[in-house]
Formats: C-alpha cells, structure tokens, sequence
C-alpha cells in the first residue's frame, strides 16, 4: 500500500494527501472550524462487485467461491466460503468487497474479532474511495463497527483512532479531530492518533505542525516508512532544504523499491 502511496504523491504534497482520501479541510491549529469539499460517484458496494476488474484465473476461483457461498446451507460452510471470498478480495487489493462479506460474517457470529475485521476492511475501503460519496459511505460502514468495537472494549484506542478520521470525512470534522486528541491525552504515544493529526497538519497547510507529529513518531517508530517519508515532505514544505534532503536521502535507503526511489527523486531534484 505505501508504495502505491509514495508514487502517487511523487510530483506534489497535495497528491500525497489525496493518495489518504482526505476531503480538502482548513485546520486551525488543529481546533478551529473545518470546511470540506468533494466529487460525488454512485456505486454501492455488493457481493463480487470487482469480479470483472480482476485477471482471468482471480476471477474465475472467486466467481466460484461466490456461489459456493451462495448456495451453503448452514453457517459453517457459509462463513468458511465468506473468509476465503475475504482473503481473496484483500490479495487483489477490492477492499470494499472484501468488507461486504467481513460484514456479512460480523452480522452472522457477532464476535468483537469479526466486528474489528469488518471495521478495518471498511477503513481500508474509506482510505482508498475516489469520491465523497464513496468515502462517506465507507467511512459510516467502518465507524458504525468500531463503535460496536469499542462498546465491547472501550480501551481499544486505535480503533478510535480510526474512527475519529471517519468523521474528519464527514460533516462533523471537529468531532474527529477531538476524538484524536482525547485518544493522545489517553496515550501520548498513540501512533495512529500522531499519523493522523500529522496528515491532518499537512493538509491544512500547517507544516511546522506536521514536522513536530512526523518526528514524534519516526522517534517512537523508527522503520514506520510513511512518518519517515511525510516527514520529509514536511520539511521540504515548510522550507527546510537541508533536512528534508536528509530525510529523503533516509528513505531511500530504508526501501530500494524502484518505484519508492522515483518518488523520492521527484522530491530531490526541486531542492
């Protein structure tokens, strides 16, 4: 996933914010009012909906687990053929399907382990949606189950965490934003609760912020390559050339993936 990340964001940091599916936000020193705008797009999420987008052999083996799963009588072969159709979507990266049947288990047994699945899937379908009304509808999805997550545990601070970003996406962003700091006065450590307010800080244009969060948590996490790339983007935005080269001239080294070091590059040759 981060490398996809890293190529999209290659040219701009503002690719680079779009590549987590933020809606365009003003951040006020992370407490003041928000404002969002976004595209819209109609298409609800169903079982196989990406079955035809696959390669040919994916989509054969799914199309016959779809039915297999279809057609089960009791619930242990259907939830035994809706875990294979899970993992299946997930390697080719149709996280939305994957989470229409995580759902679908989650409804069936109940368990707070098939809740989290269906919450993370459906975060994952939220952080890569190309429109508002895709990101909206997956983002309700993910935070309805991580408040069924947490009513079971309310110590789960990255579930939270995660679900305070569904709601900087939508028309309550404060709430997010909130949320994110109660989870950081709960752990100051939290590196979901650092990542987000970082992304947060950057995309409103706040990068002396971003470099602080970003910095935080290379220190606590020091192979997590996202903080370690976004804090080079950091430092390259708030015009610090000589930290963010040496940041970037970091990461290259931490991933020799060709795409990773295009990306970086990019970033190299402008300072």
């Amino acid at each position: 996933m981060l490398k996809k990340q890293l190529i999209l964001s290659a040219v701009a940091v503002a690719a680079v914010l779009l590549l987590f599916m933020l809606p365009k936000v003003v951040v006020d020193n992370e407490n003041e009012d928000m404002q969002q705008t976004a595209e819209g797009e109609n298409a609800a999420v169903s079982d196989g909906e990406h079955t035809s987008d696959l390669p040919e052999d994916v989509q054969a083996e799914l199309t016959k687990l779809r039915e297999a799963y279809r057609n089960s009588k009791n619930s242990e072969n259907f939830t035994n053929f809706a875990n294979s159709l899970i993992e299946g979507f997930i390697s080719a990266n149709q996280y939305d399907s994957a989470a229409f049947y995580a759902e679908e288990v989650a409804e069936l047994e109940g368990t707070t382990a098939n809740q989290r699945r269906a919450a993370d899937l459906y975060y994952e379908a939220f952080t890569f949606a190309m429109s508002a009304e895709k990101t909206a509808r997956m983002g309700e999805k993910a935070r309805s189950y991580y408040q069924k997550v947490r009513e079971q545990d309310p110590s789960d601070l990255d579930a939270k965490a995660k679900m305070a970003m569904t709601y900087v996406s939508s028309s309550n962003p404060m709430q997010g934003i909130q949320m994110l700091r109660e989870v950081l006065e709960e752990d100051s450590n939290n590196s979901l609760a650092i990542y987000n307010l970082g992304l947060l800080s950057m995309q409103s244009q706040q990068y002396d912020k971003a470099v602080d969060r970003f910095e935080k948590l290379v220190t606590l996490e020091p192979e997590h390559l996202q903080a370690q790339f976004l804090l080079g983007v950091s430092y390259f935005e708030a015009g610090d050339k000589a930290k963010a080269k040496e940041q970037f001239l970091k990461v290259k080294k931490m991933d020799n993936d060709p795409s990773v070091q295009a990306s970086i590059d990019e970033y190299l040759n402008q300072l």
